[in-house]
């Protein structure tokens, strides 16, 4: 795979991860919303004291304004603009205030720990699934929330603390393999997924090439001028036309050979390549020594303009001609048709009728199509 290739492998990688971890920053405020829902209305059903009630409700209240708070705030411009730190600052106040949740449980009822724990393990879960594609962001909510846990089964002096402890960095320890697992099944289907992309790409760029010159084919053409004729329709602006044949280019060959034949169909190409300038304006390989030029919102004065300025810019380049009987350099006769409403067929008609007509006056000139 070529550098630039790889570059932008790189970069499609990276952008796709910070979407992600968008998308799971946003899981994880709205998951801890609609989770702290359930917890509140279990909780509140098992405290029978007032004042017990009073603070749970406070707390709730407070921490569910922190999880919908953090959910608007957390969009694809924060990493985007290298802003880890406010996406930093979001993961830590909806974590510190499911530690509020689970403290203020602890605090009002002990037999609340069942219910804690539930918490802490459903929450490194949903942790897993939303933070895999960045091992920092994983890591920094795994340590806070396995901090925090031990810290309160330590301060509480619960019997089953050192188990606990040991439990959790166990748990700690088969969630980062999955979440490495995870991230290397995720970034090896995007690197897949990229490289298709790019695949097809350069197949549907080959399909809509000229093999020789490299210049759009006949197909590309035909399906630019539809697409030309329908816009020019709608939006009520000109369209024109211009086919170029190399004169007498069966005498070249049979002169010089279909070899050099060939580089002087190329030689040719980059010419008229250098004479439309616009990024609309289209040059095609028309069939054997013809070539064609598509200029979107062109009037034929304009038409007229550039014609002139193929001829010129040939005369320029002196490519040799051995058997011309026109000054003995290479030459194109043109034929303009501008849209007036007709079409496809019509307007193709016009144009090659036009080209027809400067042959027949002798070459190395231009005859606009009488419409």
């Amino acid at each position: 795979m070529k550098q630039r290739e790889v570059i932008r492998l790189n970069e499609a990688l990276i952008e796709h991860a910070n979407a992600q971890i968008v998308r799971g920053f946003r899981r994880f405020a709205q998951f801890s919303c609609i989770f702290l829902f359930f917890i509140a209305a279990i909780s509140l059903l098992k405290v029978y004291s007032n004042s017990g009630r009073e603070y749970l409700v406070v707390v709730f209240g407070i921490s569910s304004v922190v999880f919908v708070t953090s959910y608007l705030r957390i969009t694809l411009k924060t990493l985007h603009h290298d802003d880890l730190k406010r996406a930093y600052i979001n993961l830590f106040l909806i974590l510190f205030a499911w530690l509020l949740v689970m403290l203020s449980l602890i605090i009002i009822e002990d037999s609340f720990w069942p219910y804690v724990d539930f918490i802490a393990y459903t929450l490194l879960i949903v942790m897993l699934t939303c933070f895999y594609p960045n091992s920092r962001f994983f890591y920094s909510a795994l340590l806070f929330l396995t901090l925090s846990m031990v810290t309160m089964h330590l301060y509480i002096s619960r019997g089953d603390s050192m188990m606990f402890v040991v439990a959790y960095l166990i748990i700690g320890f088969v969630l980062n393999r999955c979440r490495e697992r995870f991230a290397k099944y995720y970034y090896d289907g995007l690197a897949s997924q990229h490289e298709n992309s790019l695949l097809l790409s350069k197949l549907d760029n080959l399909a809509m090439r000229d093999g020789l010159t490299g210049v759009s084919n006949r197909k590309h053409l035909d399906d630019r001028l539809n697409i030309e004729i329908k816009r020019a329709n709608r939006c009520g602006k000109p369209l024109s036309v211009i086919l170029l044949d190399v004169d007498y280019f069966k005498r070249y060959n049979q002169s010089v050979g279909h070899q050099a034949g060939d580089l002087c169909l190329i030689d040719i190409a980059n010419v008229l390549q250098t004479c439309i300038q616009r990024p609309d304006d289209m040059l095609a390989r028309y069939g054997g020594e013809e070539f064609a030029i598509l200029l979107p919102d062109t009037g034929l004065e304009s038409a007229v303009r550039i014609t002139k300025k193929v001829q010129d810019s040939l005369k320029a380049a002196k490519m040799l001609h051995p058997d011309s009987p026109i000054g003995g350099w290479a030459t194109v006769s043109a034929g303009i048709a501008t849209w007036e409403g007709q079409n496809i067929r019509m307007l193709v008609k016009q144009v090659e009728n036009a080209l027809s007509d400067a042959k027949l006056a002798g070459r190395n000139c231009y005859v606009v199509s009488s419409s």
